[in-house]
């Protein structure tokens, strides 16, 4: 593990959410950090916990079994954009973008202010990590230049060139050098536009900070962009948009061996907490029932002990064998 006098100088971070604080959430976060500790990391895992997940006490222990440092959340974060996403109250509104547990994604924001850390990996809870991602914050750690590092949306090769048009980013595996002058300014931002209520927020909140605010980013200069290849986040459900029909095809596309696909990422509805489907890509099967097969190990450890009360919370379970009955 890297560390100097004051402690370890990067983490892995995670964050459980929501108002309601959800059993699927909490086991959704418990999977994702059980999967990245199946590839011993040389870093410590944090999980950032909103107000409400900090009060469930099975989800405590169980972050305290698995050696996992809980942070809260600053709630002003959720606050700024339940009141300010344009149509989060919006009866025309698709469901999914109303209420607190979606505002609770901009809390996601605070990973900028991890201040006790020179570098930390931001990691979303519906992922499956295959393996090792130490390399990322190790790179960040040699270049101090280097102030994010994400891989883009879709099967595409990078551009590495200063002046390549934009490409839409996926901030589920993030590399992130915290600064809490950034993190200030990210919050004004936040608070004086009228933020998009999208299915990416936070991309669009990144997205208009870093790269259409030039002023912005030169305050942080100098602040350079690692580019991830696409195996670091392995995006099933976007890749189809750049004429790939499959993880293995986007490998081949991209020259990428199986041994670079780091990561599998189901982004929008196709989570695998709701339960079992069909897969035909061999590489995105095998991560898919790693995923479901320890989500529902979570799931039975997190679940309330009374009878009623599990019965209650069957769908949750979906497709696990728990004896909910």
């Amino acid at each position: 593990m890297a560390t100097d006098s004051r402690g370890p100088q990067a983490a892995f971070v995670f964050a459980i959410l929501g108002r309601h604080c959800s059993l699927q959430q909490q086991a959704q976060g418990i999977t994702s950090i059980s999967l990245l500790q199946r590839t011993n990391p040389r870093y410590p895992v944090l999980a950032m916990l909103s107000a409400s997940c900090r009060e469930v006490a099975p989800l405590r222990a169980e972050l305290q079994r698995m050696g996992v440092t809980p942070l809260a959340t600053p709630s002003d974060l959720s606050d700024i954009g339940r009141r300010r996403c344009v149509n989060l109250d919006s009866l025309s509104a698709p469901r999914m973008h109303r209420g607190y547990s979606y505002a609770a994604i901009y809390d996601k924001m605070a990973v900028w202010n991890l201040t006790s850390y020179s570098a930390v990996l931001f990691l979303d809870s519906d992922l499956a990590v295959l393996r090792p991602l130490d390399l990322v914050l190790d790179q960040m750690l040699r270049d101090p230049t280097i102030g994010h590092a994400y891989a883009q949306d879709g099967c595409f090769p990078i551009n590495h060139s200063r002046n390549a048009p934009y490409q839409r980013r996926n901030l589920g595996v993030w590399g992130v050098r915290p600064n809490v002058v950034l993190y200030r300014s990210l919050r004004n931002l936040m608070l004086a536009s009228r933020l998009p209520c999208d299915l990416t927020p936070v991309q669009s909140v990144a997205r208009t900070f870093f790269h259409f605010n030039a002023r912005q980013r030169a305050r942080f200069a100098p602040f350079e962009t690692l580019k991830l290849h696409q195996g670091h986040n392995m995006q099933p459900t976007r890749y189809r948009r750049s004429g790939a029909t499959s993880v293995r095809e986007c490998l081949r596309k991209l020259e990428l061996r199986p041994s670079d696909l780091h990561v599998v990422h189901w982004t929008g509805r196709s989570k695998p907490a709701l339960g079992h489907r069909e897969i035909s890509d061999p590489f995105e099967r095998s991560a898919f029932v790693t995923y479901r097969r320890t989500y529902c190990a979570a799931v039975s450890r997190l679940l309330p002990t009374e009878p009623a009360r599990r019965r209650r919370l069957g769908d949750v379970a979906a497709g696990c064998k728990l004896g909910l009955g």
